[in-house]
C-alpha cells in the first residue's frame, strides 16, 4: 500500500505540474483553459482520494481492532501487546504467512511489477519516454481547437439543416469574417483609428485569426513611411489644385 500509494500520489502531483507549466507558457487561451482545468480537476480528485482513502482506513481499521485504542484519536495508545513468538510452528501456517506478506503466487500485477522494478529496464523505459515527449511536443506545436455552431445544436433541427445548406453553398466564404461600419466614421481622429487597429489586430494576438486584411492599416502604414503630411486640410488643398488644372 505504501509503494502504489505514493506511486499513484507523485504521478498525479507530476500530471498537475504539467498541466500547469503547458498553461503558463502556451499563447493560445482555449489550451491555457483546457490545462487549468485538468490541473484543478487533477487536483481536487488527488484531495478527495486521499480524504476517501483516509475516511475508510480509520473506519476499517476500527471494525477490524474494536476494543483496542489505535485507531481512537486523541487518545493514549494500547501498551499491552502479545509476546513476539510463535507458540506452535506450523509449516502450512508459516507458508500461508509467508505468502501472505511477500505475495509469491503468479499473478498479472506481480508479472507487471516485476518486469518494471528490473534495472535493465530503465534504459528502455527512459528511451520510450523520450520518444514519447518528443511526439508530445511536435503534436501541441500544430494544436488547433475549433468550435463550429453544429456541436451545440441536434442533428435533425431546422438550425443544423440551414447551416449544412450554407456551407455546401458558401463554403469558401467559412473562413474569413468581414467588419462593415455602416455609419461614417472619421478616420483622421487618431484615438478612432486605434481603437480600429487594435479590434483588427486583437484576432491576430490571440491566435484567433491568422491575417487580417484592411485598407485602413495599409493606410496607416504608408502614412507612417511617407514624408509628405496627409490631412483633411491638404487633401482639400490637392482636390481644389486638380480642379484648377483640370479648368
Amino acid at each position: 500500500m505504501c509503494w502504489d500509494g505514493s506511486c499513484s500520489v507523485i504521478a498525479s502531483l507530476t500530471v498537475i505540474v504539467a498541466f500547469l507549466v503547458v498553461g503558463s507558457s502556451t499563447a493560445s487561451p482555449y489550451l491555457q483553459y483546457v490545462s487549468f482545468v485538468l490541473a484543478a480537476g487533477v487536483a481536487m480528485l488527488l484531495i478527495f482520494s486521499l480524504l476517501c482513502f483516509t475516511v475508510f482506513l480509520f473506519i476499517g481499521g476500527r471494525r477490524e481492532t474494536r476494543g483496542l485504542k489505535w485507531y481512537q484519536c486523541l487518545q493514549p495508545g494500547d501498551n499491552h501487546f502479545a509476546p513476539r513468538t510463535i507458540n506452535e510452528y506450523s509449516d502450512v501456517s508459516i507458508s500461508h504467512l509467508h505468502d501472505k506478506l511477500v505475495e509469491m503466487k503468479p499473478s498479472l500485477t506481480n508479472a507487471i511489477a516485476s518486469v518494471t522494478a528490473n534495472p535493465y529496464m530503465r534504459c528502455p523505459v527512459a528511451f520510450a519516454f523520450a520518444i514519447y515527449i518528443v511526439f508530445a511536443f511536435w503534436g501541441c506545436k500544430d494544436l488547433t481547437v475549433e468550435f463550429r455552431e453544429e456541436f451545440f445544436i441536434s442533428k435533425s433541427s431546422e438550425s443544423r439543416a440551414y447551416i449544412d445548406n450554407y456551407r455546401e453553398m458558401f463554403g469558401r466564404y467559412e473562413e474569413y469574417l468581414e467588419l462593415v461600419f455602416d455609419e461614417p466614421l472619421d478616420y483622421h481622429d487618431p484615438h478612432r483609428k486605434q481603437d480600429i487597429l487594435t479590434l483588427i489586430d486583437w484576432p491576430l494576438q490571440n491566435q484567433l485569426a491568422t491575417r487580417s486584411v484592411s485598407w485602413l492599416k495599409d493606410f496607416a502604414r504608408f502614412e507612417s513611411s511617407t514624408i509628405y503630411d496627409i490631412n483633411p486640410v491638404s487633401c482639400k488643398h490637392l482636390h481644389s489644385l486638380y480642379i484648377s488644372f483640370s479648368l
